[in-house]
């Protein structure tokens, strides 16, 4: 018998740019901890900062069920999270379930019709260069019809002073 492994490393030779909102509005934006918006595509290396996301169901078909929401941070960033050394959770609460990972947050939550839930990601901007920022993603697992997505960018973390 003979096995072939492939293996790819590297990063993106092409960035996903595409964004839409089919059945489903998604606003994703970036603050600092005061509340003031941010510009996600450059950051000082160290500085805290949120990822706000807000779903919305638009009510043109029904209550949605099974919503996944899909949020993958670049290599230079760094998902703070809130669940480890007993700190309170105020935000999230809405989520049925929430996997977090090193680089990724997978969220998995209902939304009834003209409702809408946001979920916030507290990062750090920890490693300096430039990174791609993967698209952010949500849709419904049992419903094709039902997805919306922002559009990947590069983002840089700069030195610190």
């Amino acid at each position: 018998p003979a096995f072939v492994r492939a293996v790819a490393r590297g990063i993106p030779a092409v960035t996903d740019s595409s964004s839409f909102s089919k059945d489903l509005l998604m606003n994703v934006k970036y603050t600092d901890a005061a509340g003031n918006e941010v510009n996600p595509q450059l950051f000082t290396q160290g500085g805290d900062f949120r990822m706000v996301v807000t779903i919305k169901n638009p009510g043109v078909l029904k209550d949605y069920e099974g919503l996944a929401l899909r949020t993958v941070f670049p290599s230079g960033w760094e998902i703070i999270n809130k669940r480890l050394n007993d700190i309170p959770q105020d935000q999230n609460q809405a989520a049925g379930y929430q996997d977090i990972r090193d680089d990724r947050v997978y969220t998995y939550f209902d939304l009834p019709m003209n409702r809408q839930k946001t979920f916030v990601f507290h990062l750090n901007a920890a490693y300096t260069g430039q990174f791609y920022l993967p698209p952010v993603s949500c849709e419904a697992m049992y419903d094709e019809r039902v997805r919306a997505q922002t559009a990947g960018r590069m983002v840089t973390v700069t030195p610190g002073k």
